[in-house]
């Protein structure tokens, strides 16, 4: 094999000028220097930035930007489609389409191009020719003046250029709680409540076991109960083992006591506590439904059979012929609390000024499309597909399409209710109202019982008492005792023995002691005991007003007159001469400290 060497040949390819064949609509075909290769240096780059400002300066082309109409009419805004677009003082009105035409604007001017406005009825579905997606899908536009989600059926239609607007759609309600009869029950599993009731019994064995005292075992019973309901302590035991089973207790039963009492304030003053939280949920609910009257609504969710279970369900059992609503009447029936409205919730927000702390405080959300970034789409493989990325990266990098969302974009009111308490409905505390009310009436009821037994009606058996003969009779027996000024009551010392009164003018027995006779005195009195009072010890509580005295002689000292004591003597005159011996039965309830007159 023969190798030929051309030195001509290699002349020609040892410098290669490489250039830019640049073809524009609606123009010539230009052609432009770009780069250079050698054999020494390679490929030298020299007119990139020329080629690139070139591709970037579309020499005022037109740029046709598919917009739906959204919400637009003429009788709810005053001037044309452009204008209605340009205003940014309306972001509760399609504020997505708002921000995608800008967006698009944006890009048509960086691009020095001539932005064309294509309106279309439908957003984003393929039941007729004027929709945007069939536009930008066939090219009859080449940038979207709206915002789509990325999805897998959109792939082979649409080249996404830009992320720009966060987009959510959801359903908004306000989440009055429900009433529900068991919700003192609810801040313990059924487990914790069983074992409550097992302890219990167990508490008040172990309490009557080391008591001491009768009194302590018979109230062994309400002191646990009334321990552990936090109501009273008063029943400490005296032995040790009592005391400190008390102690525990007493621990036990306030730990448990403020955890469930603040597990009720919390329920009761947290947001968001029963309100349904699924589609699910709110299609089970008492809330009726209502939506705004989009076309992806339509006939992406409410109007086609979907396979998403949830959607289908609340669909069955919640739509009406009234479902779809225009927004100022979704949040009049917001506000009314009986219904739960759909709609893009940037566009929700500016209207829930009008709502009171309260009713902010208790606004709850059910997501069907959560929160995500959508995009500016374009013809799929079209000619300016990739400078429509470039131009969307330039207005990311220098702030224009964060001022632009920030501008469009609404917040949700704050919640500055101080205190949100929710309330409480007759059928939550009905069981405890029951039980109040039955213990009320047994309390009554012993009551009653006691007045009937105590009444003239039962008459009460009279204890009978033997009196010893007398052959001397009595004269003051035949009068009637004296009135009595002066209530009896309870005293904290048991009740002594009743002194044994003697006649003096009989003898007295005979006693023997050590072989010797002695006789009692006339007035026979117990042993004073440790625990008595003083004045606990005579028979008789009540004295009679002591009989006047005849004044003494008036002595023969010169100018002196007799004065009356002040105070009576200290005796007691015997109002009767001679008494048999008397056996007084105790009083009932005998006074404490009554002192004679």
């Amino acid at each position: 094999m023969h190798h030929i060497r051309d030195e001509r040949f290699v002349k020609i390819f040892s410098e290669v000028e490489i250039r830019d064949v640049y073809v524009q609509p609606n123009r010539e075909v230009s052609i432009h220097a770009w780069a250079q290769f050698t054999s020494r240096e390679g490929l030298v780059v020299v007119h990139e930035k020329e080629r690139m400002i070139r591709r970037f300066n579309l020499l005022h082309s037109s740029i046709r930007i598919a917009t739906p109409l959204g919400l637009y009419s003429n009788d709810t805004y005053d001037g044309s489609f452009l204008d209605y677009l340009k205003d940014m003082s309306m972001p509760e009105r399609d504020s997505g389409v708002r921000c995608a035409f800008t967006t698009s604007s944006l890009i048509t001017e960086r691009l020095n191009a001539t932005a064309v406005l294509v309106p279309t009825k439908l957003w984003s579905t393929e039941v007729s020719n004027d929709s945007m997606l069939l536009k930008l899908h066939y090219g009859s536009a080449d940038l979207s003046g709206g915002v789509l989600r990325i999805m897998p059926s959109r792939f082979e239609k649409l080249d996404y250029a830009m992320n720009i607007w966060p987009f959510r759609v959801g359903f908004t309600y306000l989440a009055e709680r429900e009433s529900s009869s068991n919700m003192f029950v609810t801040p313990f599993t059924p487990a914790i409540w069983w074992c409550c009731i097992a302890l219990l019994p167990i508490l008040m064995l172990a309490q009557r076991c080391t008591a001491k005292t009768d009194l302590e075992k018979e109230g062994a019973f309400i002191a646990v109960l009334a321990t552990c309901l936090q109501q009273d302590a008063s029943a400490v035991p005296q032995g040790i083992s009592g005391r400190w089973t008390f102690l525990v207790l007493s621990i036990s039963a306030m730990l448990i006591h403020a955890y469930y009492t603040s597990a009720i304030v919390s329920a009761l003053m947290s947001t968001g506590r029963s309100g349904p939280d699924s589609l699910k949920s709110l299609g089970d609910s008492r809330y009726s439904i209502a939506s705004e009257d989009y076309d992806y609504m339509r006939y992406l969710m409410f109007d086609v059979p979907t396979n998403w279970y949830d959607l289908e369900y609340l669909k069955r059992k919640k739509l009406s012929p009234t479902f779809y609503q225009d927004i100022r009447t979704g949040v009049k029936m917001i506000q009314s609390g009986q219904t739960a409205y759909h709609t893009e919730y940037n566009q929700l927000f500016p209207y829930l000024k009008v709502f009171t702390d309260d009713q902010l405080c208790k606004l709850q959300y059910i997501d069907t499309v959560p929160e995500s970034l959508t995009w500016i789409t374009t013809t799929k493989r079209g000619q300016w597909t990739e400078i429509f990325k470039s131009s969307g990266a330039w207005l990311r990098e220098t702030g224009l399409a964060k001022q632009l969302v920030s501008q469009l974009r609404s917040r949700p009111p704050p919640c500055r209710a101080a205190l949100l308490a929710e309330r409480v409905n007759f059928y939550d505390i009905a069981p405890i109202f029951g039980i109040t009310l039955l213990a009320s009436l047994h309390e009554r009821m012993n009551q009653m019982l006691s007045t009937l037994y105590s009444s003239p009606l039962f008459p009460k058996s009279q204890q009978t008492t033997t009196t010893t003969p007398s052959t001397i009779s009595n004269p003051a027996s035949e009068c009637p005792p004296p009135p009595s000024f002066e209530t009896p009551y309870c005293s904290p010392y048991p009740a002594p023995p009743p002194a044994v009164y003697m006649a003096p003018a009989i003898g007295n027995p005979a006693h023997t002691y050590y072989g010797q006779e002695t006789s009692l005195p006339e007035y026979v009195y117990p042993a004073q005991q440790p625990g008595w009072n003083y004045y606990d010890q005579y028979y008789q509580q009540y004295y009679n007003t002591p009989l006047t005295l005849p004044a003494p002689p008036v002595m023969s000292y010169q100018n002196w007159e007799y004065t009356p004591p002040e105070y009576p003597p200290p005796y007691r005159p015997p109002y009767q001469p001679y008494a048999p011996a008397y056996v007084p039965s105790p009083v009932p309830y005998p006074p404490p400290y009554l002192r004679p007159n």
